[in-house]
């Protein structure tokens, strides 16, 4: 059984362009901004149900290949990308990149081992990869999702991960790991509402498109004046009017998406956001990195100590004053230009001789010790 959707989907590509764009808006402003709260309504469950919604019914038969899929997409990732940032830790934290700012200090020998260790088990992620907490819980939620779809169907596959988000809630206070339990049957449960839009929505025209979308998106604008919450800060009596309010801005966004792509199909701006949703993973990966460029730029403009440098992911102080535009521009534009020009990189062949990667290894090394002996 296959679900008939093509392989690729523009609209699709442009909503998670959108969404990514906005999650790196949330963490470029910021706490207590409204714009900033209207984004975390819904920006995170977008991305589920997204996954929920591209999720192939061919691969409730195919178990190995669908693991295959969710081990290279996102464990991969966290460790390729992980371990390295753990090794250079305590070179960060000798360059200012972390500190006292952001409460972080360097490693010594063994926590570095144990920090290397715990990449495999996807958990505790850098600073720098502050955002990888998504990776373990859509990895995580894929495998609540996908045993729910195969043994539960849709709807009762729904309604047995809502009753585990809930119970998750109740139990909470005794079990304090359960918050990350929460957070991907909470998760899972978008994927499932997700997979459900795509049987039962494709292909089916709505009319008054926009207008639909802005009543929604009131929805949300209201929701935000008066529950105010982030997709993993629901609590019990909360949790069903989180959801709706979070289905309500992924709808939303979805149908000015499909209007857009409707009227403007070969736009500039189009075919740049389903680029940009495209590589979702590159901008989730560097925004954080690429947001030390601006914060440098703003202790050099405002002689500042270079210990404000460890700010992550923004100084609030200067974000709250228009800087947010500059942490958005460079964490969505220069992820994705450093992702186009990797190829001339790969062209350098000299880079991949053996005694380049010696004499790299050598100068990590040096600086790795320089700054374990200067904490000591």
């Amino acid at each position: 059984m296959t679900t008939g959707r093509p392989t690729w989907n523009p609209v699709v590509s442009m909503v998670k362009g959108t969404a990514i764009i906005l999650m790196v808006a949330g963490h470029s402003l910021p706490v207590g901004n409204w714009f900033r709260d209207y984004i975390y309504m819904f920006h995170m469950p977008l991305f589920f149900f997204v996954s929920g919604y591209c999720f192939k019914s061919k691969h409730l038969s195919d178990w190995r290949g669908f693991a295959y899929r969710r081990l290279r997409g996102l464990w991969w990732p966290f460790v390729k990308y992980g371990v390295p940032a753990v090794l250079l830790h305590n070179v960060f934290c000798w360059v200012n990149l972390y500190g006292a700012a952001c409460s972080v200090e360097p490693y010594s020998a063994s926590q570095t081992l144990k920090a290397v260790v715990m990449q495999f088990a996807m958990s505790g992620a850098e600073p720098l990869l502050g955002a990888y907490w998504f990776l373990n819980t859509l990895l995580g939620a894929s495998v609540l999702f996908y045993v729910s779809l195969r043994w539960l169907g849709r709807r009762w596959g729904f309604v047995a991960l809502m009753a585990g988000s809930a119970g998750c809630l109740l139990l909470m206070p005794y079990v304090g790991m359960l918050r990350i339990v929460f957070r991907m049957f909470f998760a899972a449960s978008y994927m499932m509402v997700g997979h459900c839009a795509s049987v039962h929505l494709v292909g089916k025209p709505l009319g008054h498109t926009l207008w639909l979308a802005a009543v929604l998106a009131l929805v949300v604008g209201v929701a935000t004046l008066f529950l105010p919450h982030e997709m993993t800060d629901a609590t019990l009596p909360t949790l069903l009017p989180c959801m709706v309010v979070a289905v309500a801005g992924v709808s939303a966004l979805w149908l000015l998406c499909e209007r857009l792509h409707g009227r403007w199909p070969q736009s500039r701006l189009i075919m740049w956001l389903a680029y940009a949703g495209d590589n979702t993973l590159v901008i989730l990966t560097w925004h954080f990195p690429c947001f030390k460029l601006v914060t440098l730029l703003i202790v050099m403009m405002n002689h500042l100590p270079m210990s404000q440098l460890a700010h992550i992911p923004i100084i609030e102080e200067f974000a709250s004053q228009g800087w947010w535009l500059a942490y958005l521009a460079a964490g969505v534009l220069l992820p994705l230009t450093f992702d186009d020009f990797r190829f001339l990189i790969r062209m350098k062949s000299i880079l991949c001789k053996i005694p380049n990667k010696f004499l790299v290894l050598t100068i990590y090394l040096t600086f790795y010790l320089h700054a374990t002996l200067s904490a000591a």
